[in-house]
């Protein structure tokens, strides 16, 4: 049983770290406040650390899609977005999901899950 928040927060950052789905959370101003073990190990030229504005990560044409969902996030939207990415030769579903402050925009979490199989494929 859980009984403190403390223990909680231990409970759900062990479930993020351990996840093999890429999760970041950013605020506001596109400056990474979160990025779980799998969002690290994805190939980047920047590396995703705490701090680090997400336009550093990504190419400008990606640049102004996130300017646009955060634009619409700002005006009310929180219905999350998805798309499918292409990263060296892999599929992978991203979705962004708005965090609110009351009526506040206040940050994206986002999502990342590869759609390739990486490892022997399994039958249940």
């Amino acid at each position: 049983m859980i009984n403190s928040p403390s223990e909680k927060a231990r409970l759900f950052e062990t479930i993020l770290e351990n996840l093999r789905v890429a999760v970041t959370y950013v605020d506001s101003d596109g400056v990474i406040v979160y990025a779980n073990r799998a969002a690290h190990e994805r190939p980047s030229s920047v590396p995703r650390q705490a701090g680090t504005n997400i336009a550093d990560c990504h190419r400008e044409s990606t640049n102004r899609t996130i300017a646009r969902m955060f634009a619409e996030f700002r005006k009310g939207r929180r219905d999350p977005h998805h798309y499918v990415g292409s990263r060296l030769g892999y599929r992978e579903l991203v979705t962004i999901i708005p965090v609110f402050d009351g009526d506040s925009f206040a940050g994206c979490f986002s999502q990342i899950y590869p759609l390739e199989l990486h490892g022997p494929e399994r039958s249940f």
